[in-house]
């Protein structure tokens, strides 16, 4: 009884643990002010955490194009199934894995990295990297927004700059 107590303490602690980094990180990508940003935190996060390696973004739409065969039938199978899909890469130790970065609003691209088979085989693991997948989405889409709004200010800005000119012009010629 003690020693299955013991186990679910160190459950509930590695949970507890687990918990508090994915707070930690979704607080560090509220914080990123370009999409660099996030991928890099992202991919520092994924590394540290997971031990991924080869960590690249795949933009979307160009999941199929410049791939060989079997990176391009893993990404196709992460696109369908919309979750995290794993294939052997080299050795049977370590696994391709390829994360969907989906949001509602649609997709914002493909993480493709490597890691050791046993960090991508349980459950609760994958779930884990599903869940920095959706941070990493959300964070994303939030800069991508985020540009967006500040081109059109500047947008907005150079247009009331050119009707004061155009203004300024014709009242002078007036």
């Amino acid at each position: 009884l003690t020693a299955d107590l013991r186990g679910h303490v160190e459950i509930v602690e590695a949970q507890a643990a687990r918990t508090k980094s994915l707070y930690e990180f979704a607080r560090q990508l509220t914080a990123t002010p370009s999409t660099d940003a996030v991928l890099e935190a992202g991919r520092h996060f994924l590394a540290t955490t997971v031990e991924a390696e080869g960590i690249e973004l795949i933009a979307p739409g160009s999941a199929t194009g410049r791939h060989d065969p079997e990176t391009a039938r893993l990404l196709a199978a992460c696109l369908e199934t919309r979750r995290l899909v794993t294939r052997p890469a080299g050795d049977q130790h370590r696994l391709a894995a390829a994360l969907p970065l989906a949001t509602l609003a649609g997709e914002q691209g493909v993480l493709r990295f490597v890691a050791q088979a046993s960090r991508l085989q349980r459950s609760e693991d994958c779930e884990f990297i599903e869940t920095i997948g959706s941070l990493i989405a959300v964070a994303l889409e939030r800069t991508h927004f985020l540009e967006k709004a500040r081109q059109s200010e500047v947008e907005r800005a150079a247009e009331n700059l050119r009707s004061t000119l155009l203004s300024s012009l014709s009242h002078d010629i007036r």
